[in-house]
Parts: C-alpha cells; sequence; structure tokens
C-alpha cells in the first residue's frame, strides 16, 4: 500500500494496487474498531476517481472491461456492507459499450438474456421486443428464444449478452456469443 496513486498510469497497475487494497480492507475488516478504515475509504474513493479519470483515455476493449469490473466491484462490496458508494458518474465511453461496438459490425446482432445453458457449447438466449398492437395503440412485448454458440462457457443464466449472426452451426444455432455485457 505504499504505492502513491499519482504515479499509476496503466490498467495493470491499477489492478495490483486495487488487489492491495482489498487484502487490507478484508485485514481491517476482521478486526473491527480499527481507526484506519476512514483512511482506506479514502484510498477507495481516490482510486475510483483516478479509474473514472482513466476511461476518458483512450482504452482497448479489454482494458476498459478491467477498470468497470473493478469499480462494480467495489460498489457491490460497499452495498453488501451497508455503505453507499458516494456517487459517481462514470464517463463511459459510448463507442466502448457493447451496444457502440455491435452496432460498428456489419453483420446482424441480438441483445439478450441467457435463460438455459445445460447444453455443451451452446446457451439459449431470450430476446424480446416491443412491438405496437394497432387497433388499440398499446405496445407489446414479444419474445424469441435463439440458440448461440459459447465456445468458452463463459455465460451464466441471468446474464445479459450480445450475439452476432453466423453461418449456420446446427439446425437452429446461427449465431455465436460477441460479448457479456457487463456495464449498460
Amino acid at each position: 500500500m505504499d504505492i502513491l496513486l499519482e504515479n499509476i498510469e496503466t490498467v495493470d497497475e491499477i489492478k495490483s494496487y486495487n488487489l492491495a487494497l482489498k487484502q487490507a480492507v478484508m485485514i481491517t475488516l476482521k478486526r473491527d474498531g480499527d481507526t484506519r478504515t476512514y483512511t482506506l475509504r479514502l484510498k477507495i474513493d481516490a482510486l475510483i476517481n483516478h479509474i473514472s479519470a482513466m476511461l476518458k483515455k483512450k482504452l482497448t476493449l479489454n482494458e476498459y472491461d478491467q477498470l468497470i469490473d473493478i469499480v462494480e466491484g467495489w460498489d457491490s462490496f460497499f452495498a453488501y456492507n451497508n455503505k453507499i458508494l458516494d456517487s459517481y458518474v462514470l464517463p463511459i465511453d459510448k463507442s466502448l459499450t457493447p451496444d457502440g461496438i455491435a452496432k460498428k459490425l456489419t453483420c446482424r446482432y441480438l441483445k439478450g438474456t441467457v435463460v438455459k445453458c445445460a447444453m455443451s457449447k451452446t446457451l439459449t438466449m431470450l430476446v424480446e421486443r416491443k412491438v405496437k398492437h394497432n387497433p388499440t395503440g398499446k405496445y407489446i412485448t414479444r419474445s424469441k428464444k435463439y440458440l448461440v454458440h459459447d465456445d468458452n462457457e463463459i455465460c451464466k443464466i441471468g446474464d445479459t449478452i450480445i450475439a452476432v449472426s453466423s453461418k449456420p452451426l446446427s439446425k437452429r444455432k446461427h449465431h455465436r456469443l460477441f460479448r457479456r455485457v457487463l456495464f449498460t
């Protein structure tokens, strides 16, 4: 924890600083009533502010996902411990969001939720869309299930994913997993 946050420039250095900070927090939580909790909170706030500044820079897709994972991890940690992470407005680069990337693709893409992943390297994705009902003028939710090829089997039930169309892989499987949506 002797590293100064201002000297950190790369995502790997942020990940190592984050790991050291997590270890310090876990040690502090084991000893209740430690006076260092306020200083740790300040360090966590400084880390998240530094990450939000780094998100404004040009990053690769992998680096962007790693930084968002760190922020979501601290957010869930504070939610679990009944403390609220200060309202950070993260500058999400619209071109790096999964929707922004998928729109740049030349092939068709679908965004939906995983409802079944019991098959080997195949998952079932539910895509919902709103359609206007002409006689009444109300919007109705229509849904359709698609089989998606998941090579590495990284998705779980409930994940929001983006799938792109591909050549037919089987009788009903015509899409490949593009990526999971981590942060919308």
